[in-house]
């Protein structure tokens, strides 16, 4: 393929400069030993083409240098020379623009990430047309589920139109085409028509997928600070569902200044969701924090405490993560950089650390660090997804199982494909 001679690669040896690193990413002797004993072992495997292996080594060094240049474009080139694996070598190189934005092969790099992002929608509109044409195979039960997650994909896609027409052939009262009603719901909010979309979603005859449709239209409408609505959306709703939709409204209250309303809000949402609990109470002490008088500083940290404490009892390690990162947050609203990184350390897990980092960054006002660390997570993040991987790779094991099987894992690919590529696209 003409693009694998793009780049050069003795460019992994070069050197290039950020400035100083981060808040939180200061190196020691021992990191930056690290990074050069795993960048040297990547380097091996990459002039040998074993990009997997590449790969595994390159992100042992960007454990150890989040913003060094070298390892951010070695990264990219693995994943894009490896092969299926488009949209995670696109954000790599995003990141590595932003580190080494002028470097010689700049140029180079954004027209490829530019031919990245074509390739992956162009490989999702082959992957959904491909889908489609097994569906036509199958009959009965096995083409309602294909059907429904080719309607899911389109909706992710953002095609609304297409995203209709299939789920029009889906059987009629189908318990499957539910969630594919419902994420077009969600589509339809997200385009601001929150009429339709309600009355879309409450027509749905399945109560988890309703529910679902129904929190996504409640935040939607709180971010776009309509929170009467967004509570009147979700009135009816238990369940999960329900508790996710008030943690995130009482979290944009708190964030807008109604405090009184983040708390009345906040007594929606049960005991037993101990972390949405806490992740709402860190907005509020961010709130409390944020308006820089002593004593309201001092209490900010003293509920950041107790919100500490109490999060050693949150069960889920994901839900403890998430509340970590917003005591984060909530200490750099009141510039307690030093409080922060203290959190930042306990946070060892994607995509929660590198949010932490670039929330860090950006509390020091380092923004184009920051902007770094948003490409790199979202890159991780892509990269850790079991449903994407080497994409071509999934894509040949999915055409050797039967058709209704080979079907659904190619609409389950392309749909996460489109979910990622909106991420990728959100500025």
């Amino acid at each position: 393929m003409p693009h694998r001679k793009i780049f050069k690669i003795v460019l992994i040896a070069a050197c290039f400069g950020l400035g100083s690193p981060a808040a939180g990413t200061a190196q020691t002797t021992a990191q930056k030993q690290q990074a050069e004993n795993a960048m040297a072992r990547g380097v091996a495997m990459a002039q040998r083409k074993q990009w997997p292996l590449a790969i595994k080594y390159f992100k042992a060094a960007f454990q150890a240098t989040p913003t060094d240049p070298r390892v951010l474009f070695n990264l990219g080139l693995a994943h894009d020379r490896a092969g299926g694996r488009t949209l995670a070598a696109a954000a790599w190189y995003r990141a590595f623009l932003i580190a080494a934005p002028r470097t010689d092969n700049s140029a180079k790099v954004q027209k490829r990430v530019v031919d990245l992002e074509i390739e992956t929608e162009s490989q999702i509109a082959r992957m959904l047309e491909t889908a489609q044409t097994i569906a036509s195979q199958v009959s009965g039960k096995g083409k309602t589920t294909v059907l429904d997650r080719i309607a899911r994909a389109h909706a992710e896609n953002g095609d609304i139109v297409s995203a209709q027409q299939v789920a029009q052939g889906i059987t009629s009262g189908g318990r499957q085409s539910a969630w594919s009603q419902a994420l077009i719901a969600a589509l339809q909010a997200r385009g601001g028509l929150f009429d339709q979309a309600t009355s879309l979603a409450k027509s749905i005859r399945s109560r988890p997928a309703q529910a679902w449709a129904l929190a996504e239209i409640a935040v939607l409408n709180a971010g776009k600070g309509d929170f009467a609505a967004a509570l009147a959306a979700i009135d009816n709703v238990r369940g999960r569902e329900s508790a996710w939709a008030y943690s995130r409204i009482a979290s944009l209250q708190a964030q807008a200044g109604d405090s009184e309303g983040a708390r009345t809000t906040l007594k929606k949402i049960g005991e037993a969701q101990l972390g949405l609990r806490l992740v709402v109470l860190a907005h509020l002490a961010a709130a409390l924090g944020s308006s820089g008088q002593p004593w309201h500083i001092d209490q900010a940290k003293t509920h950041l405490d107790e919100i500490m404490t109490e999060a050693n009892k949150v069960k889920n390690f994901k839900a403890k993560l998430a509340v970590y990162l917003q005591v984060i947050k909530a200490r750099l609203s009141f510039q307690d950089v030093a409080g922060a990184e203290a959190v930042q350390r306990l946070v060892t897990s994607e995509p929660f650390k590198t949010a932490g980092l670039r929330a860090i960054a950006e509390g020091n006002k380092q923004f184009k660090t920051a902007e770094l660390y948003r490409w790199s997570g979202l890159a991780l993040q892509m990269a850790n997804s079991a449903q994407l991987g080497n994409i071509s790779q999934l894509l040949a094991q999915a055409k050797l199982q039967d058709p209704a099987k080979g079907a659904l894992s190619i609409a389950k690919i392309a749909e996460k494909s489109a979910h990622m590529l909106r991420q990728f696209r959100q500025p």
